[in-house]
């Protein structure tokens, strides 16, 4: 109850006087392996099945009902009649970043575009990085489980450097961003 009281807080301030539009993308995901993962581990060998285990994720519980009720809360409290809501797995990663593209490509100077997400983070190691930190902050799309079982060249989580050329792009705009994760 405290994290969405801190999260009303937040949106009244950010969006208490706002006259410009304002719109939103609302995305929940709990299940992070569904049958088709399922699946395809019961194809895999012993050695590849412990690798595409081990990044599994575990099945949350509550990000969508949380996704809802601010999805709910912005347009009952905030007036917001532009609100897209991807749960568990429409959220792929494909159409998780082409809502925001949307989002924010829809997004004129002005206007406040909200970006909320509840689901798992991640970390990936980038060896293309010079010494020291190479870890990558990630958001974790519903279809990251394919990133474990194909051969993929990267993995599918959505990484922080991909959400930021987006963000600063639009707010170079003047578009007004807020992101909740």
């Amino acid at each position: 109850m405290a994290r969405l009281y801190g999260l009303v807080l937040g949106l009244t301030m950010a969006l208490g006087g706002a006259q410009a539009e304002r719109r939103a993308l609302v995305v929940g995901i709990d299940n992070y392996a569904p049958a088709a993962f399922e699946a395809r581990l019961a194809t895999l060998g012993h050695f590849d099945r412990v690798r595409a285990e081990g990044r599994g994720f575990n099945r949350l519980e509550g990000a969508v009902q949380d996704a809802q009720a601010v999805a709910r809360a912005l347009r009952a409290r905030y007036g917001l009649r532009d609100v897209r809501l991807l749960l568990d797995e429409a959220a792929t990663r494909a159409a998780l970043l082409g809502a925001l593209d949307r989002l924010l490509a829809d997004s004129q100077p002005g206007d406040t575009a909200v970006f909320y997400f509840a689901g798992h983070g991640s970390q990936i190691t980038n060896l293309s990085r010079p010494a020291g930190d190479r870890l990558e902050q990630t958001l974790v799309p519903a279809d990251a489980w394919r990133g474990a079982v194909e051969a993929l060249p990267a993995p599918v989580d959505v990484r922080d450097k991909a959400l930021a050329e987006r963000y600063n792009a639009a707010l170079d705009r003047g578009v007004e961003l807020l992101v909740i994760v």
